[in-house]
């Protein structure tokens, strides 16, 4: 392997680059932190949230890069203790679960998480899109979120009918 690394870190790194890839399309390098409306933190860089990032913070791709690797780091763990047998599903609804995940909707769908660990994919769909913030998504300021959120209701229909 190179640079010295077992199968097992080539194979994370590998699965972190591919959810880092989906990231960085789905949240665009913002290098000035920004406010979404109703929101009390800041968000930086590939979508970096929290406590961290104030008013007037700026980034550079490569701190966001830094930054966005940790976070797929610590929300693979996450993602793996909310959804079970997550590393086992297909490529494309991992990848838009991931995607769901870093931007909080897995973690704030607790009826959602149910359905998926029950293998009731088709309900948790329509679950997942049952939601305020998906039905005023465009006067919330947010109407980025709906493609998005349907891209993984739409993997969760396709997962089931196998």
């Amino acid at each position: 392997m190179a640079d010295n690394k077992t199968t097992t870190e080539f194979a994370r790194d590998r699965s972190n680059e591919f959810y880092k890839t989906i990231l960085r399309k789905d949240e665009a390098f913002r290098g000035e932190a920004y406010q979404l409306p109703g929101e009390t933190e800041w968000t930086i860089g590939y979508g970096h949230y929290g406590a961290d990032v104030e008013e007037g913070d700026t980034i550079t791709k490569k701190e966001a890069e830094d930054l966005l690797d940790q976070d797929v780091r610590e929300r693979i763990t996450s993602v793996n203790e909310m959804i079970e047998d997550f590393d086992s599903l297909p490529e494309n609804l991992r990848g838009s679960l991931f995607s769901e995940h870093y931007r909080g909707s897995i973690a704030q769908s607790p009826k959602t998480r149910k359905l998926i660990n029950e293998g009731r994919f088709l309900e948790a769909a329509d679950e997942f899109l049952d939601n305020d913030q998906y039905r005023n998504a465009v006067e919330e300021g947010i109407p980025g979120i709906r493609p998005r959120m349907e891209r993984l209701a739409e993997a969760l229909r396709k997962h089931a009918k196998k």
